[in-house]
């Protein structure tokens, strides 16, 4: 997703101490516009659901509050505001190349962990950490298990299309009889 243009819909969070739940904040968030038809079939969240529910402006506090100076740990974590952390999309990538997916749906489904609702805020939160401790137990001696690394987004430079892609788009349009 992309900050500068998407809206938060969901904010879920666990605090864990010693692989134990103790404390969570869940709440859905009222985007302040429609939510996409795809954004629906995937969370299964509708713009009925987020219908009075508070502004990501009205909780931002209580989530600094909730997160306080503990880092994030999340699967492919952006945020828009200043937080470290680890994620565990990132040490996917580099612990386990021979898998040909790294979304954390497809990360569950191989190391048989229950995702409980996917693609919802809570469940996905909890879904990181197991799949957090499955890597560990994988290399556990890995550094990106104690290194915290910036998770604020920062948007992508815009820039001409390359020579290769472009290549790439005409053979593309051309397999598929575009024009």
């Amino acid at each position: 997703l992309n900050p500068a243009e998407d809206k938060i819909i969901e904010i879920g969070m666990a605090k864990i101490s010693d692989g134990e739940i103790v404390d969570s904040y869940s709440t859905l968030v009222n985007p302040g516009i429609r939510i996409s038809e795809r954004i629906t079939m995937i969370t299964g969240i509708t713009d009925d659901m987020v219908e009075g529910k508070p502004a990501i402006t009205e909780i931002i506090s209580d989530i600094v509050d909730f997160t306080k100076d503990m880092p994030i740990l999340g699967h492919n974590v952006i945020l828009d505001f200043k937080k470290s952390g680890i994620d565990t999309l990132k040490l996917s990538r580099r612990l386990l190349p021979e898998v040909p997916h790294k979304t954390l749906e497809y990360l569950c489904g191989y190391f048989g962990i229950d995702a409980g609702n996917s693609h919802r805020a809570y469940d996905d939160a909890l879904s990181a950490m197991k799949l957090y401790e499955k890597l560990h137990q994988i290399k556990p001696d890995d550094t990106g298990f104690d290194e915290l690394i910036e998770l604020n987004y920062s948007a992508k430079k815009d820039s001409p299309i390359t020579a290769a892609q472009r290549k790439y788009l005409i053979a593309l349009t051309e397999k598929h009889g575009l024009e």
